[in-house]
């Protein structure tokens, strides 16, 4: 397994060595591949004590995952993840290619990076391993084994849109990263909209020749294109709702909203999430429907990201100020329409928010698939939750029963959330009842074993990897 982010990060404090469950959607996905079958997890990160560098490291508790970090100097991962992954290749894969910033220089530690990562790989691995490496960070490095371990079995997963190839071909370097990915047996993308986009720019901007099923030919090799979209655990989200501590940290929460329903967004602090978008909608409709004020209140949870970066502060500064302003319009009494909560939130927290919300509002501009809706469906299985979705988000093709809005139309996601708060229960039931056979038809060991079986050959039963979930690595004791 290859990742920028892995299972766990490492904390040297006051000489005793801590592990904290590494975060994001991505490791949360993969985490419980590890729990049926012996791997090696390879990531950038810090060592614990006593390892030197180079050196794999048995994660402590239920997980006994085996990783290696590799400690990127600063100044490569300045121009590795902060520049040319999130400067470029982020906002050309989410269809902004106004946003794009691309300097030589980061498209050299970028490259640098992949290369580690390669020698990384060559050095731990054998031949007959199979490799499974994820995420737009990465995108050079297939073809960097491939050149090495000409019969390596290698499977690339891309987790955010593709873009037409009208707008890939923007970005500088696009026909060496294509060639980059084309390094590996498999590639894969949540939606067949991607992998068809994929397809589109290999075709048209490589010459490369398509077979009838969609497969690429390349240099003589044949690379499966396709689409493999991802789940949650949602045995993990629904013991979450179940639990009677977080029911009433949830009752707390709901408490203090002072409002008859709670409406519930939850996002990491980025361009591409719809946040400034989505608090406007709310005040469009304060202002439209006056009878909603004290009727609902808006719960908005900003995830810090790349505090470093000018644009992201600014990002911030403008989302706060259209808060302040919201409420300093519409507060009366104990009512605030919107509480902000510019912090990361921990699992345990976050199950409990999604308790005590009635609706959700996941309405990003572009997401390769976004699971916040699904954890908060499964979270409340016991209940009728209703869910407000951007049409834009990958999830949207995968949640049956979800209210679909353009986030680009303020007064449609306005009326997106009145429709829901005056949904009849006869209605949320019934969508209630779609959106959790869709969360529960595809869950991420589901993902996880389609994605092994074609890598390893076997059947999607025998690759199961269920036995490990993901909740394990909280937070680890010191060994």
């Amino acid at each position: 397994m290859v990742s920028h982010r892995g299972p766990v990060t490492v904390e040297h404090r006051q000489g005793q060595t801590r592990y904290h469950r590494g975060t994001g959607g991505l490791v949360a996905a993969l985490t419980p591949v590890f729990g049926r079958r012996p791997g090696l997890w390879i990531a950038a990160g810090k060592n614990p004590v006593g390892h030197p560098p180079g050196t794999p490291f048995t994660v402590p508790g239920d997980l006994q995952a085996e990783v290696l970090h590799l400690q990127v100097p600063p100044r490569l991962r300045e121009q590795h993840y902060l520049g040319f992954s999130n400067r470029a290749l982020w906002p050309i894969a989410h269809g902004f290619p106004n946003v794009v910033r691309f300097r030589r220089s980061e498209l050299a530690g970028y490259l640098e990076v992949n290369e580690m990562f390669a020698q990384a790989i060559l050095e731990h691995t054998r031949s007959t391993d199979a490799i499974w490496i994820h995420d737009y960070q990465l995108a050079a490095l297939p073809v960097m084994i491939r050149a090495e371990r000409p019969d390596a079995r290698i499977s690339f997963f891309w987790h955010i849109p593709f873009p037409g190839y009208e707008v890939f071909r923007a970005l500088p370097y696009h026909r060496e990263l294509l060639e980059g990915m084309l390094g590996a047996d498999y590639i894969n993308f949540h939606l067949e909209a991607y992998a068809g986009a994929m397809r589109e720019a290999v075709r048209t901007l490589l010459g490369a020749k398509l077979a009838a099923d969609g497969a690429v030919t390349r240099h003589g090799r044949t690379v499966t294109i396709g689409a493999k979209p991802i789940g949650i655990d949602v045995e993990h989200w629904t013991r979450q709702g179940e639990n009677p501590r977080i029911r009433r940290e949830a009752e707390r929460i709901r408490q203090q909203c002072a409002s008859r329903c709670v409406v519930l967004g939850v996002d990491r602090l980025d361009y591409t999430k719809g946040m400034l978008e989505r608090i406007r909608a709310v005040e469009f409709l304060l202002e439209h429907e006056p009878w909603l004020r004290g009727e609902f209140s808006l719960v908005q949870i900003a995830v810090p990201s790349r505090t470093r970066v000018p644009e992201y502060r600014e990002m911030r500064r403008e989302i706060e100020e259209t808060v302040g302003r919201v409420n300093g319009r519409f507060s009366e009494g104990p009512y605030v329409p919107i509480h902000y909560y510019y912090r990361s939130v921990p699992p345990d927290a976050l199950a409990a928010f999604y308790r005590a919300a009635d609706i959700g509002l996941v309405t990003p501009l572009r997401d390769g698939m976004n699971l916040v809706g699904m954890e908060f469906v499964a979270t409340n299985t016991d209940r009728s939750p209703v869910l407000v979705l951007s049409e834009l988000a990958g999830a949207s093709r995968i949640l049956e029963g979800a209210v679909l809005v353009n986030p680009y139309d303020t007064e449609g996601v306005a009326e997106g959330i009145r429709i829901a708060l005056q949904m009849s229960e006869e209605e949320r039931s019934r969508r209630s009842r779609s959106l959790k056979a869709s969360v529960t038809g595809n869950t991420v060991h589901d993902w996880a074993a389609a994605n092994l079986a074609q890598l390893l050959g076997e059947r999607p039963e025998d690759a199961d990897p269920s036995a490990v979930r993901g909740d394990e690595l909280q937070e680890l004791p010191t060994p």
